[in-house]
């Protein structure tokens, strides 16, 4: 568009300002398909969804700043652009990309399934007719927390536990929030405690 200039005053300012909102407005739709993120660590799912706000917000920020900049350029001669732009790339920016990168620590790079020992595989749950038979995920979740103890994985995340029960991620996550009413972070937190509590006891 730049390079289109001294032919075409091709409209950046506008298409800047509705690709930040797009971004932010996709974003939105992202989280709002999964129930939870899938390859998160359990134990990171709240500062994610946190993360996640705050891009959110920042590039609808940045959406703005284009708008002021354009406005700026259109009444005022561009006076105060250099504010503007300074806001935009000093401020803006450095918080975006950190919020981005916080999130990326956050996502734990699973083993393949040939590295998972075939003794830690849960056998596939029963389908019956093509629904998937929701108390059977939960037993067979239970005895996964019960007898393997894998809350204490501190690298747990959703796609990990799905793995183990041979169902998909998303299908999991709305089981467990249907049958708990809380999402899985909070369920596996509670093993943690629950484990917490009856050590203390126990040395006590």
């Amino acid at each position: 568009m730049s390079l289109s200039y001294p032919w075409w005053h091709a409209p950046i300012d506008p298409f800047l300002t509705i690709n930040d909102i797009g971004y932010g407005i996709g974003l939105i739709r992202l989280s709002m398909s999964k129930p939870e993120p899938d390859k998160v660590r359990l134990s990171d799912i709240t500062k994610t969804r946190h993360m996640q706000l705050a891009t959110r917000i920042l590039l609808w920020i940045s959406a703005l700043t284009d708008a002021l900049i354009a406005i700026d350029f259109t009444w005022f001669g561009g006076m105060y652009d250099v504010f503007f732009v300074s806001i935009s790339q000093g401020v803006l920016l450095p918080l975006l990309y950190a919020a981005i990168l916080m999130i990326s620590f956050s996502i734990h790079q699973e083993q393949t399934t040939s590295e998972v020992p075939a003794d830690l595989v849960s056998p596939r749950i029963r389908h019956t007719n093509d629904h998937i038979d929701i108390l059977s995920i939960i037993g067979q979740f239970k005895k996964l927390m019960q007898d393997r103890a894998l809350f204490l994985d501190p690298d747990l995340t959703l796609n990990r536990i799905s793995r183990r029960l041979g169902i998909p991620s998303k299908q999991l996550s709305i089981t467990i929030n249907q049958h708990y009413g809380r999402n899985i972070s909070q369920v596996i937190n509670e093993y943690c405690i629950e484990r917490a509590k009856k050590t203390f006891t126990r040395n006590e």
